[in-house]
């Protein structure tokens, strides 16, 4: 999935059909602004650099369920562990991925830097 947002319908300002009046539609812009997809393009990298380094039992069933595209009962039937056991290895290791890029974006310092420090 790329950083764009879909667009959508919106309505502009709304009013009561009893009124006579119709609503007009407007297709919303809902892309993300450059400060976004720089945010989006440094947790990415964070991610990808943490991958690196979480234990092979949760990087496999991770790697299969978000970079291979694959169900949780595709993986439990590809690595032979219950369809129960895949789920929690990939809650865990998001969890675990989700502390340490918390943990870099913020830095030791608690100074955030992503997004310029915003």
């Amino acid at each position: 999935m790329g950083p764009q947002k879909s667009r959508r319908l919106v309505p502009r300002r709304r009013q009561s059909r009893s009124d006579g009046e119709q609503v007009r539609w407007e297709i919303a812009d809902t892309k993300a602004n450059p400060a976004e997809l720089h945010a989006q393009a440094e947790v990415q990298a964070i991610v990808k650099d943490v991958m690196k380094d979480i234990p092979e039992m949760y990087k496999r069933p991770i790697t299969m369920r978000f970079e291979d595209g694959l169900e949780y009962g595709e993986i439990a039937h590809t690595l032979r562990k219950p369809l129960g056991t895949i789920k929690s290895l990939i809650h865990r290791g998001k969890a675990l991925i989700r502390q340490e890029v918390e943990r870099r974006a913020w830095g030791v310092d608690g100074a955030h830097v992503l997004a310029g420090g915003c």
